[in-house]
């Protein structure tokens, strides 16, 4: 080749070439496409971890009436997708940490105010120090996504600071003021955390109890909240504008009634509130985060039950009082010391007791003769300083003194040394007070209502003198205490049944006889922490019922029903045998159809029932909604009820039904319900109905297999046993409907088919259910191929409609025939089918019992592990972006149940293709593509492996069995919660899956299996 021969060079050119062009993309990919999708990553985390802070924003704001901390997991930071070629700046990471809190000024305080309570406002009358709070301020440091938010928790409000452009954004409501209640949480502690990873943080209750203090104006200026804030004035002005007066709300309309001042605090100002005189509600709480948390120490006492006690001369009377921190919250541990002023009178059992957990001191009063009535001050201290004790002064925060009344129940003259001559004893309660057709109003509202009881000599004694009182007046006093019998013997007192549970005695004397008359409240509820011994059942147009702050009667919350059609809430059972009557007293509230809502109002009452012996609900009253929509005002109600010998018996229940309600906004609120017993001591229960939030449903109890399965020969010619028959109880108390029936022969080429006529009887139709109100069955011309599910109102040649049997009572079930492909009788003993049964009860939600029967054998209530394993009713939920499904199963067994695979049958979200889980982390929800939490967790992970580093490459399909990768274990007794995540297309993109039903069938360790329909 000449030197000057070039023909090779073209090759070598275009390779540098291609080789550039590579370059080039490979560089622009990492300098635009690389940058944009971390971006996208840093965003998306950015809305995730919002959701964090709003549950940590949560856990503080409702910290009232807990006891244990809360854990809330906060995602600080992120880490992006892996590249094969390009490369990832380090992750992003977030730093968590609070602000103010060691600052003294940074604090809220309120003015012009005092306590409704004298002793109470022995120490809100004082001088009262500014309580310390501060702010928590999560600051995200992120590679790409430019001028991210600083999210704030501050004053009960979380928002997003965008410091760049100098604007805020909420993202949670106040909730400092709503109508008349003022909620403070102070939060305390010191925290920094900074991490690429997630952050635990436990809030703690330092002082949260669910106490609530009655507050009004001191003189006739508004009551001022000033807390300290970082929120600017003009959002404050738009959060609380509902809470406006002209908006029915109690902060005042005038143009500065909220506004800020400068405080000298950097990055602080003082938010100033100022509420219209009247009447409020203050709950206070202190919440504690991360470290250098400070508890709270004694601030004053109060008295519970002692001041204008009464006692007979030689009796006793317990005495109460309660220690509480600056927060009105009850204080353990405090040495109270006690002191009668007269011991000539009376005196206290012990000089010093030491209060409970409930901060409260008790101590008994006993009394000795008297010539006449006696007033005795009692005197009541604890020591704020111990070194330096101060001499007693009842306007002392930390002084009470009570005045007991000693009665002299002796009378001079007659024969027998002073005796009566006659003796004392209490008119039954079916004649005094005696019943009432329905419930009446209580005059005496927003107290309990007085309930009138007398008592009779046994020869009619006129002007003798007869005194009253009780041995526990802060569960029941006497307001009458002293009289003298008429014409006829008898002699009236008046008695109030606190808002407190337990038993007590009322006494009456009269001459140096006397009688006994044991009361018990064995059921009040406040509904400040939750529903105590109340459940939901029924269904509603809204939501299920639930604690509500827009009014209440005492305290600050009462229980809201939403659209009850028919739903409401019940009691537990009391067993009130022995007793002479039972009064029963409410407060409701009709908060009315709103303006936008057209319907009358007429068909939205609430019903107050009591079951009675039979187990009968008993109607006792009946509320007409009317609704502000339609009178411009919300009709408020308090009600008492007596009810004699039907509610005497082992199974009294009480319950609040709201009827054929067309709208959520057809609302009730219900508040301070009580049971009260005359002549017996009954004890507590626990909660009725199903728990609250639950879902819909129906109550408490289930539609239980027997275990009576039997193999029987039908009317079909021959003599082989292709039939099957068994029970189901009905454990409710309510009537329970069949909706339909699912009936499978797993393994076997089944079909049912009864062939005979006529049909319309047992044993003559595919499947008839017989109940105790009415039966139902399905008949089918030829048979049917199994499974076949049977819709017991509209399929098959004939149907009778829903069978239906009362609460207590079963329904029989029979199955004929069991034939095989070709028509042939199949003989069923010793064999094993599943059942699943759709019903409602009380004509509630529909929910569905899975049964696995082994015939013969007493399948599905013994060893069979799908049997022993039960749905709770109304669990199903969803969570994260709702494209995760959570429900929960009970284990009723007598032995630990093992779960060890799952399949997703079926959804009603037509796009759900499969489920797939691209998350890194640890045994928790959302981790995994299935996490059971049990006594022994499970997991499915379908990489392989449940830990980090999960590349979410392999999906579940819907309709597929999968092993699990560890299996779970349910204790006997014990309710599991499972988690599936995430929902998705056939293309990879999340579900709503809010609203939608989930079939899912558990696989277990003895080969049996359960299928539920989970309804979110």
């Amino acid at each position: 080749m000449e030197p000057w021969d070039d023909r090779g060079q073209s090759i070598q050119i275009g390779a540098v070439l291609i080789f550039a062009a590579l370059i080039l993309l490979l560089s622009l990919y990492q300098a635009t496409i690389v940058p944009q999708q971390n971006e996208q990553v840093e965003f998306d985390h950015s809305r995730q971890v919002q959701g964090d802070l709003l549950d940590l924003r949560n856990a503080v704001t409702s910290m009232f009436g807990e006891s244990a901390s809360r854990s809330v997991s906060i995602q600080l930071g992120t880490t992006y997708p892996s590249r094969v070629l390009a490369v990832n700046p380090p992750p992003a990471s977030g730093s968590l940490r609070t602000a103010g809190t060691a600052d003294g000024s940074v604090s809220f305080e309120l003015s012009n105010v005092e306590a409704m309570d004298e002793e109470t406002d022995d120490f809100w009358g004082g001088s009262v120090d500014p309580y310390s709070t501060g702010a928590m301020v999560y600051r995200p440091n992120y590679n790409e996504y430019g001028q991210p938010p600083r999210t704030v928790y501050d004053s009960t409000v979380l928002y997003d600071n965008f410091t760049f452009e100098g604007s805020t954004i909420a993202r949670s409501d106040q909730t400092l003021v709503d109508g008349s209640t003022i909620s403070l949480v102070a939060l305390n502690g010191s925290i920094q955390r900074s991490s690429s990873g997630t952050a635990a943080v436990d809030v703690r209750p330092v002082s949260a109890s669910s106490t609530t203090v009655t507050v009004t104006n001191r003189d006739a200026g508004p009551i001022e909240i000033r807390t300290a804030t970082r929120l600017p004035e003009q959002r404050w002005e738009e959060l609380l504008a509902d809470q406006r007066a002209s908006e029915g709300g109690n902060v005042s309309d005038g143009d500065d009634a909220v506004r800020t001042v400068p405080l000298d605090a950097p990055g602080y100002r003082t938010l100033v509130v100022e509420l219209v005189p009247g009447t409020y509600e203050l709950r206070m709480a202190k919440a504690g985060v991360g470290t250098r948390v400070t508890d709270t120490s004694a601030a004053y006492m109060t008295d519970v039950a002692a001041d204008g006690s009464t006692v007979p001369e030689d009796g006793s009377v317990r005495l109460t009082v309660e220690v509480r921190d600056a927060y009105n919250n009850p204080v353990a541990g405090v040495d109270v010391t006690g002191e009668s002023t007269d011991t000539a009178v009376g005196t206290l059992d012990a000089k010093e007791v030491t209060t409970g957990d409930d901060g409260r001191a008790s101590f008994q009063f006993e009394t000795k003769s008297v010539d006449a009535a006696t007033d005795v001050p009692v005197e009541f201290n604890f020591t704020l300083d111990p070194t330096t004790p101060a001499s007693f002064d009842a306007r002392d925060p930390e002084d009470v003194e009570t005045v007991v009344e000693v009665q002299n129940t002796q009378v001079s003259g007659g024969s027998g040394g002073g005796g009566a001559g006659y003796s004392l004893e209490w008119t039954d309660a079916a004649t005094v007070p005696s019943p009432t057709a329905s419930a009446e109003t209580c005059p005496s509202a927003p107290n309990p209502c007085n309930v009138t009881m007398q008592s009779e000599t046994s020869e009619p004694q006129i002007g003798a003198p007869v005194g009253f009182g009780s041995n526990d007046t802060s569960l029941v006093r006497v307001f009458r205490r002293a009289t003298a019998t008429g014409s006829d013997g008898t002699a009236e007192t008046t008695v109030r049944f606190e808002r407190a549970e337990g038993n007590a005695t009322l006494w009456t004397q009269s001459a140096g006889v006397n009688a006994t008359r044991t009361v018990s409240t064995p059921s009040y509820e406040s509904f400040e922490s939750g529903f105590g011994k109340y459940g939901v059942f029924g269904t509603f147009q809204g939501d299920d019922p639930e604690l509500s702050t827009q009014n209440a009667n005492s305290g600050s919350s009462a229980v809201v029903l939403r659209g009850g059609d028919d739903g409401g809430i019940v009691t537990t059972e009391y067993d009130t045998t022995g007793a002479e009557m039972v009064v029963v007293q409410y407060w409701a509230q009709d908060s009315g159809a709103e303006a936008n809502d057209a319907d009358t109002g007429e068909n939205e009452d609430l019903v107050v029932e009591y079951r009675d012996a039979g187990g009968n609900w008993v109607e006792i009253d009946r509320l007409q909604a009317l609704g502000s929509a339609n009178s411009g005002q919300n009709p408020t109600y308090h009600r008492v009820a007596r009810i004699g010998a039907d509610a005497v018996h082992g199974n009294f229940s009480l319950r609040f039904r709201q009827v054929e309600a067309d709208s959520a906004n057809d609302e009730w609120l219900i508040d301070d319900p009580q049971i009260s017993v005359i002549g017996e001591a009954v004890g507590g229960g626990t909660a009725g109905g199903r728990t609250p939030g639950s879902g819909p449903g129906g109550p408490s109890g289930s539609l239980a297999y027997a275990g009576d399965a039997e193999a029987v020969d039908g009317p079909d010619g021959d003599a082989t046993a292709g039939g099957v028959e068994f029970s189901l109880a009905n454990q409710f108390g309510d009537a329970v409907e069949v909706q339909s029936v699912t009936v499978d022969y797993p393994g076997a080429n089944a079909r049912l088919n009864d062939g005979v006529t006529p049909n319309d009887e047992p044993q003559r139709t595919e499947i008839y259910v017989a109940g105790e109100t009415s039966d139902g069955w399905v008949d089918i011309n030829g048979g049917v191929d199994l499974p076949n599910t049977f819709d017991m109102d509209a399929d098959g040649f004939d149907n009778a409609g829903n069978p239906e049997t009362a609460g207590g009572s079963s329904f029989s079930v029979y199955l004929y025939e069991f034939v095989d492909d070709e028509g042939d009788t199949l003989d069923m003993s010793g064999e094993t089918i599943t059942v699943d049964v759709t019903y409602s009860v009380d004509g509630g939600a529909s929910q569905t019992e899975s049964y696995t029967i082994t015939v013969g054998g007493g399948g599905g209530g013994g060893s069979d592990s799908a049997s022993q394993m039960t749905y709770v009713s109304g669990s199903g939920g969803t969570f994260w972006e709702n494209d995760g499904v959570t429900f929960q199963v009970t284990n009723g067994g007598s032995s630990a149940v093992t779960v060890t695979g799952v399949t997703v049958n079926s959804t009603s979200r037509s796009q759900v293709g499969q489920v797939l889980e691209g998350q890194t982390g640890w045994y928790a929800r959302g981790q995994h593509e299935v996490f059971i939490d049990a006594d022994t967790d499970g997991v499915l992970d379908l990489d392989g492996w449940p830990y980090y580093d999960d590349e979410g490459t392999t999906e579940l399909p819907i309709d597929a069995y999968r092993p699990l990768t560890e299996d779970a274990t349910v204790g006997t007794g014990s309710t599991a919660t499972v988690d599936i995540y995430q929902f998705q297309n056939n293309g990879g993109s999340s579900v709503d899956m809010s609203g939608a039903t989930v079939t899912v069938t558990l696989h277990f360790s003895d080969g049996s299996k359960a299928t539920y329909q989970v309804t979110t």
